[in-house]
């Protein structure tokens, strides 16, 4: 695959998560009357439980996603403002959807109609967004955004159709078992610093059955690409390999790690250098 197909794929990943603000574009704002129309208010305005869960990677939030799961990215944007990584996203459409500063996020996507959903942290903690009228599952308080769009307040907030919603709160409240679709790749990648991880899985008969990648800032320009690899194909391997033959001349530091079906690539250079280095 060349670098400019690679950037593609890799931007088509990132705008997931901004799409999701053109979701609510459209939203017709409550009567002039309706209470929800106040200016912000704490989170504990809100009647009802809120979420509590940990949210500092992709791991922690994998473990509040329902099953069937395909692709899912995780960003920790107050890491990666300022930086390189900032210029591949639109933090302010992220930002948009409640009025507040988004600080981490998350973005699940499911084959089955083209579902979805999002996990936010922000601060300040406060509801600035126009809602219509709540409904309750189970304690929690659900306000609606758009059609069958719904938020439940809380540390993450979740922002998605009814049925994930719920199912994310079936998860938080009981035994209901979150996905284990990534379990064994994030297991070996022991990659938890990274300001931006991606975990996909792939189609038959593609390069890999499934791919985790990492990206995490050193000094300066430099960043270090983790890539692992879940039953690599022996042709692409081959090209990692020729890949890594002459990296030095681009200024690049290879480490390839393989064990039984697990493949680790860690690449370390300039990040623009790194950006179009490819994966495959």
């Amino acid at each position: 695959m060349n670098s400019n197909k690679l950037i593609a794929i890799f931007l088509a990943v990132i705008m997931v998560g901004a799409l999701f603000a053109i979701l609510f574009s459209g939203v017709s704002p409550p009567a002039e009357n309706d209470e929800n129309t106040q200016e912000a208010i704490p989170f504990d305005s809100i009647p009802g439980n809120k979420i509590n869960q940990p949210f500092g990677s992709i791991a922690d939030a994998l473990s509040m996603t329902p099953e069937g799961v395909t692709s899912a990215q995780y960003r920790d944007i107050s890491s990666i403002e300022g930086t390189p990584l900032e210029m591949l996203m639109d933090i302010q459409e992220l930002d948009s959807i409640y009025g507040s500063q988004v600080v981490s996020t998350y973005s699940a996507y499911y084959d089955e109609e083209e579902s979805w959903f999002q996990l936010d942290v922000i601060r300040p903690e406060v509801v600035a967004f126009q809602y219509g009228e709540p409904v309750t599952y189970d304690g929690y308080f659900m306000l609606p955004r758009a059609e069958n769009i719904y938020n439940v307040i809380g540390s993450p907030l979740i922002l998605g159709p009814r049925d994930k919603v719920e199912a994310i709160i079936d998860i938080v409240n009981t035994d209901m078992e979150s996905t284990s679709q990534f379990d064994s790749l994030l297991n070996y990648a022991q990659d938890n610093d990274s300001e931006f991880q991606i975990v996909n899985s792939l189609s038959e008969d593609n390069y890999a059955d499934k791919v985790y990648i990492g990206f995490s800032q050193m000094d300066g320009q430099n960043y270090i690409r983790t890539v692992v690899y879940q039953n690599l194909s022996q042709d692409t391997m081959d090209l990692i390999g020729s890949y890594e033959a002459n990296s030095t001349e681009r200024g690049l530091a290879y480490s390839i790690e393989e064990d039984d079906e697990f493949t680790k690539v860690v690449v370390e250079g300039n990040f623009f250098t790194l950006i179009n280095e490819p994966m495959q």
